[in-house]
């Protein structure tokens, strides 16, 4: 074999290695688009009743960036800010018609009615349908929640749950929806704790 071809060789190598999973570290950009992609482990989805029900894990790092821009010049800086959201874990789920013509979700949307009754429920009750289960037992329920519909070319509804998980050792997690907008039951999303362990490095 060449050295061109064993050159090619390990190019190839390389490609489908970082093909296969995050790199160890990211830059800050970098690690907040692969945390918001549906290749990373904290995403999961579910369909049920023909309904698509995506969810986002967002953890104290990520939850830092967004909130305060991926500016920080330090990881001291960086550290400062996340001490802000300490214990704090973002769940970010997406509401979505699996079949557009389907029509269930757009309908509650674009419904005057229908979609005055969700928000009120949402400021009301929406927060006791989530509530997140711990390895050891645990149970964190949801302390802030917040709805909104996004219009696009396929309308969803956006729901942001926050729990405090201060005191709480993260190593594994099951998210426990209640699903009394829609009607369609129960559901469990449940996140190993290698998935916490093996995400990329944030590199600043």
């Amino acid at each position: 074999m060449t050295r061109l071809n064993k050159f090619c060789l390990l190019l190839l190598a390389s490609a489908l290695q970082f093909g296969c999973g995050p790199a160890e570290n990211l830059f800050m950009r970098d690690y907040i688009r692969y945390l918001n992609s549906e290749q990373c482990p904290l995403y999961s989805s579910k369909t049920q009743d023909k309904i698509k029900f995506e969810c986002r894990l967002q953890t104290e790092d990520l939850i830092t960036l967004l909130s305060a821009g991926p500016n920080f010049e330090t990881t001291k800086a960086f550290e400062a800010e996340k001490a802000e959201h300490a214990g704090q874990l973002n769940v970010v789920f997406i509401i979505s018609d699996e079949i557009a013509k389907e029509h269930q979700v757009k309908e509650r949307i674009f419904d005057k009615k229908l979609y005055s009754s969700m928000l009120s429920y949402a400021n009301t009750e929406l927060q006791y349908d989530f509530n997140l289960q711990l390895e050891n037992g645990d149970v964190v329920p949801c302390n802030l929640v917040h709805l909104e519909a996004a219009n696009s070319v396929k309308p969803v509804i956006r729901i942001t749950a926050a729990f405090n998980c201060s005191g709480a050792k993260l190593e594994g997690c099951s998210l426990m929806f209640d699903d009394k907008l829609f009607n369609t039951g129960r559901m469990k999303f449940y996140y190993a704790a290698d998935v916490f362990k093996d995400l990329p490095k944030l590199k600043i």
